[in-house]
């Protein structure tokens, strides 16, 4: 009877361990501030100098570029994406991760149709 208690603890134990979800150590709020790093396209060189912003507004999360344009971000743990945002003759979308105080964004941008996919790498200020 007390192997079998014993075997029933044990059968217990494992099936109510099961993994969390863990999204990582970041929270939302951790990604609010000022980025500047380095900004690469395909086929074209990098900038240096380049600040990206991220803030938050009534709850909902922002990626803001260094041209001023925002685009609303979908924060998970220390991942984010953006969804497809459409301007006047372009289309932004994208992913990335916050490590530490380094963040790295990845855009898919589409001009007119052409397709382009850019890197934005930078450090919280």
């Amino acid at each position: 009877m007390k192997k079998s208690h014993l075997l029933f603890g044990i059968l217990f134990i494992i099936l109510s361990c099961k993994k969390d979800e863990d999204s990582g150590p970041c929270s939302k709020s951790d990604f609010v501030g000022t980025y500047t790093g380095i900004y690469k396209c395909d086929g074209e060189d990098p900038v240096s100098d380049v600040d990206y912003k991220i803030e938050e507004r009534s709850g909902d999360y922002y990626i803001v570029d260094n041209d001023g344009e925002s685009y609303k971000m979908t924060i998970s743990g220390c991942s984010f994406t953006v969804p497809e945002t459409n301007l006047i003759l372009l289309t932004v979308s994208g992913d990335g991760k916050l490590d530490g105080t380094e963040i790295t964004f990845n855009s898919k941008l589409s001009i007119l149709t052409i397709p382009l996919n850019c890197t934005f790498v930078g450090t919280k200020q």
